[in-house]
């Protein structure tokens, strides 16, 4: 910004009405208070629903809106029911997941009761594979190329099978079928028999073990292999567990391997003389030592290691050390150690010996293993964590021997676990899904995020140097919340000034509020936040006043504090409140002529109207208030009665009309306040568009705002926001922001 003003001076902010104007003009009605930036709305996302943000603080701009969202997901760890598109037939039977395998992969959760297969994949649950139908080729030809050797081979099944996809896929009469450009398959018409075990190997392909052979889904066709043909010593499928491209087969009646050889799967028997029983009930491979590990009915625990000139079988039973012959579920640790469960506890093999962890009167029914080393025990009586004094040692890279002994912590339906009891567990990622008797339920890990803020200011006065920057990070920290940061930067660029008779100076104009941020929770459903900020000033560094140099620049110190309560009355519907800028006053030049910071209150509520996997609808509104008040000579109040004076005498110490009444002072405070509102929508969780609109009465600004937002594969995302000065209850609006853009930047790590 370049200009040129002379004015006599009889203090900073005095002498540069031209600076004050500007201010006012960024956004606010009134330049009675000082330090502004601390009230610079941030966010393209929230800028495009009209500023409305305080019941919506989900993202990395959360701080400044309102830093109790910093309590809850997805920036803090958090507890999530996964509702199932449909209800499962019966308990959860078999449970897997698959990573993320690349970037705009979410990876997959899969869930089976009985023959009810369902598949989450990061947006909703589904129940059926859609199969592409290329131009000119017969649907029948493509059924029965996707469902192998899984076609029937009499005419009348190939029928009814034929007839009951094209319908699932819409095709009700035969003329139908020539529109349709893809087939879906619901899983139930392809699995028919009880699932026992799913597992995702490294190319992704999907094997499930059910009570009537082995079926694989390799992303074109499904085969199955079953009967004594196909080489598996029985049919009922016990445990299943990846090896690379190998795939381990537990079942009542033994182990085989599947091995890739050219074209063809090379089915071998293993362990008939070594197993102490033939009945596998879990599996778990180490790659680095390529180690296969086997828990039996009965059996012990063996353990098979494989090298280039041999084979070696070990096996273990209680004499060994093992609590019994018996296993029923395992998982490896990331140094590929397993962790056993067995009938009356947990037993982990830590290369030496057995770590035992007694039970009682509990039935485990799962077991996982995180990238953090925490162990995950799912049980009749909710969920148990353990990080054991190893992993505790690992985590502080060796610069401590660990506490005593493990660390325990217990979820139930108290806590987050929504149920007092899980059937099953799997890690995916930093991610843990649970079974439960009320559903699915997710511990979702938190990623940091960083995310950039910027935009020109006033763009009818064109000027390059007039801009608002901001970036700000979030850093979940198991078990204690988030901790959080950021910038706030207003450019007013330089400025050109001449005393009477005096020589002309330049200086640039800017002021810096940084600030450390921090939300947790109180419970479930309520959140506590804090900013502590630091503020930094220089309108006019260095200029020289009535010959004397002046600093110009002021330093001082603020603090927000903030609640966000979810769920408040009915699902989805949030309320939050936060009082910003709690802090002293402000001087440039002189402690007589300091200025109050802007005090601003703030409530707002969101609610989202609905989501599905593929549409999703919120929205959000919000009022705030700046409440600061002066004495009649000039000096400002302090915050606390400032506070109180802003809304009783809303014109200012001693301008109260005379006859004002209640009516008057009410009337007044709500020309004084802001109001905002704004809604969201979002199509499958990658596409945004937002609109709000702003109302100012005081400072004369009706503003509509538009929006838009694009997410990559939920690590990057990229928000822009446009606002259109409009004419609300009769008034006209000043229109300097009008044509103003903002764009931002969020990143997950």
């Amino acid at each position: 910004m370049e200009g040129v003003t002379s004015y006599p001076i009889g203090g900073l902010l005095s002498a540069k009405p031209f600076l004050a104007t500007l201010l006012a003009c960024v956004g606010f009605a009134q330049a009675q208070s000082s330090i502004l930036t601390l009230v610079m709305p941030v966010g393209a996302r929230q800028l495009g629903m009209g500023e409305a943000s305080v019941g919506l603080s989900d993202d990395v701009f959360a701080p400044y809106w309102n830093p109790a969202g910093l309590a809850f997901g997805p920036l803090a760890d958090e507890w999530e029911m996964v509702r199932a598109q449909s209800k499962f037939s019966g308990p959860v039977t078999a449970f897997a997941s698959s990573k993320r395998s690349g970037l705009f992969s979410r990876g997959e959760l899969w869930v089976a009761s009985g023959a009810d297969l369902q598949r989450f994949d990061g947006k909703g649950w589904r129940t059926s594979l859609k199969v592409g139908l290329p131009q000119g080729e017969k649907a029948n030809a493509v059924i029965r190329r996707f469902l192998g050797n899984m076609y029937p081979a009499d005419t009348a099944g190939q029928r009814q099978i034929e007839s009951a996809i094209l319908k699932a896929s819409g095709a009700v009469r035969e003329a139908d079928e020539k529109d349709l450009v893809e087939l879906e398959v619901p899983f139930k018409l392809v699995v028919r028999d009880s699932i026992r075990a799913i597992a995702v190997d490294e190319t992704g392909k999907l094997w499930l073990g059910t009570t009537n052979g082995l079926l694989r889904w390799d992303g074109k066709a499904w085969k199955v292999w079953r009967d004594s043909a196909s080489g598996l010593p029985s049919d009922r499928v016990t445990a299943l567990q990846p090896a690379g491209t190998n795939l381990w087969v537990g079942t009542d009646s033994g182990l085989v391997r599947l091995r890739q050889r050219e074209n063809e799967l090379e089915v071998r028997r293993f362990g008939e003389t070594y197993l102490g029983s033939q009945y596998v009930t879990a599996l778990g491979w180490a790659e680095k030592s390529k180690s296969l590990w086997v828990g039996t009915l009965g059996g012990g625990i063996s353990r098979l290691e494989i090298t280039a000139a041999a084979s070696t079988w070990k096996r273990w039973q209680v004499a060994d050390g093992v609590l019994s012959d018996t296993s029923s579920a395992m998982a490896m640790d990331p140094d590929g150690q397993p962790w056993i469960v067995q009938t009356t506890g947990v037993v982990h093999w830590d290369g030496k010996g057995w770590e035992k962890l007694r039970f009682q009167r509990v039935s485990m029914r799962g077991i996982a293993v995180d990238k953090k080393r925490n162990v995950w025990i799912a049980t009749d009586k909710g969920v148990w964590k353990y990080l054991p004094r190893a992993a505790q040692k690992k985590a502080s890279a060796g610069k401590q021997d660990g506490a005593p002994q493990g660390r325990w912590v217990h979820y139930h339906s108290g806590n987050g676990l929504g149920a007092n009891d899980a059937t099953g567990v799997v890690a995916q990622g930093e991610d843990l899904w649970f079974t439960t008797s009320n559903g699915v339920v997710r511990s979702r890990h938190a990623p940091a995020r960083a995310g950039l803020f910027f935009e020109t200011l006033l763009p009818a006065l064109n000027l390059k140097d007039l801009y608002h920057t901001y970036a700000g990070v979030t850093y979940p920290v198991e078990e204690w919340g988030t901790f959080g940061g950021f910038v706030n930067f207003l450019s007013l660029g330089q400025t050109t000034y001449q005393e009477e008779n005096g020589p002309v100076q330049n200086f640039s104009s800017y002021e810096l509020i940084g600030a450390l941020s921090y939300g947790t929770r109180l419970d479930r459903n309520w959140g506590l936040g804090l900013n502590m900020k630091f503020i930094y000033s220089a309108l006019a560094s260095g200029i020289t006043i009535g010959g004397q140099k002046e600093s110009g620049v002021a330093v001082s110190y603020a603090f927000d504090a903030a609640v966000l309560r979810k769920n408040i009355l009915v699902p989805g519907l949030t309320w939050g409140a936060v009082i910003q800028n709690i802090g002293p006053s402000i001087f440039y030049i002189s402690s007589d002529e300091s200025d109050p910071i802007p005090l601003t209150w703030r409530t707002g509520m969101s609610y989202e109207v609905f989501r599905t996997p593929s549409h999703a609808l919120a929205v959000a509104a919000d009022y705030s208030r700046e409440t600061i008040s002066r004495y009649e000579s000039g000096r400002a109040r302090d915050f606390a009665t400032g506070a109180y004076y802003a809304v009783a005498e809303p014109w200012g110490a001693g301008k109260a009309p005379v006859d004002a009444g209640m009516a008057d002072i009410a009337s007044k405070n709500f020309e004084e306040s802001m109001y905002n509102m704004g809604i969201e929508y979002t199509y499958s969780s990658m596409f945004c568009l937002r609109s709000g609109l702003l109302f100012d009465p005081g400072g004369q600004r009706q503003e509509l705002d538009l929006g838009m937002g694009v997410t990559l594969s939920d690590l990057l995302q990229l928000d822009y926001a446009y606002i259109k000065d409009v004419a609300l209850l009769g008034n006209q609006p000043e229109g300097v922001r009008s044509g103003q853009s903002r764009i931002s930047l969020n990143v997950l790590f």
